[in-house]
This record gives C-alpha cells, structure tokens and sequence, in this order.
C-alpha cells in the first residue's frame, strides 16, 4: 500500500500510474471536516487560510473523484475506515 499526498493524485501522470497499477481510494471527508482536523496556523501552504484552502478543496474533489473506491471519513472511525477498504480489496 502507498499512501500519497494530495498534490500526487492531481497530476495526470501520477494518478495515471496509480490507476494502472493498485487500487486507488479516495478517503473523502467533508470541508467542514477537514478546517477541524488541519490547524489554519501557516505551516501548510496549502492551507494559508480558509477561503484559499475551500478554494484548493473544491478545484481537487473532482480529481480525487476518480479514484476507483471512495470512502467517506466523516463519521467514520479509524477502523471502520480500514474495514471499508478491506472490503473493497476483498472484491477484488
């Protein structure tokens, strides 16, 4: 398993080798969520403020959106997640 960051699967080439070569997931988890879990404190680029981040968020979902599995976090625990994805490996 390979975990990447979220900039890897917006270029084409990469999300393109990941496509061809595993299963791709796409652990989704609301904006609302997200401001919750990431600190606004300016140690993430990406991150600066709020509107840049709402701004990041909305132009990269439908990129992630190509992901084979989709698995939403937001009410999720950290082991139903790997449940959810165990699943999804098992149909394989």
């Amino acid at each position: 398993m390979i975990a990447l960051g979220g900039g890897a699967f917006i270029d084409p080439e990469s999300r393109d080798l990941a496509q061809k070569t595993g299963l791709t997931v796409w652990l989704k988890a609301s904006f609302a969520n997200l401001v919750h879990r990431v600190k606004i404190d300016g140690t993430r680029p990406n991150f600066q403020d709020k509107a840049q981040a709402e701004r990041l968020y909305q132009m990269r979902e439908p990129l992630y959106a190509l992901a084979k599995v989709h698995v939403v976090t937001d009410d999720g625990t950290p082991d139903s997640v790997v449940d959810e994805i165990i699943g999804e490996f098992r149909k394989l």
